[in-house]
């Protein structure tokens, strides 16, 4: 899920919301990169919903190699929150 609001000189107002598969965002985070690197404003907001099958272990090591692969593209302000469930129906 992305949210995305871009100021720029001309550019009254562009707001973006898309929800859909990882695989199928790669044309629209090719085109919003353009887009935020010349907007003089921008705010990108993702949420990554991911199922490990199986579990993902929550040992220290292995939760911060994820933790940096998540936030390695994020800029000065990147974060991750996470929380953990059983996973059903899966």
């Amino acid at each position: 899920e992305f949210e995305v609001g871009i100021e720029a000189e001309g550019v009254d107002e562009f707001a973006i919301t898309w929800k859909g598969k990882f695989e199928k965002a790669h044309g629209l985070k090719g085109f919003l990169d353009g887009q935020i690197r010349n907007a003089a404003d921008s705010s990108f907001d993702a949420i990554y919903r991911m199922f490990f099958h199986p579990a993902l272990t929550l040992s220290d090591e292995i939760t911060e190699l994820l933790k940096k692969k998540l936030t390695q593209y994020g800029g000065g302000e990147a974060y991750v929150e996470a929380t953990a469930g059983k996973c059903e129906g899966r």
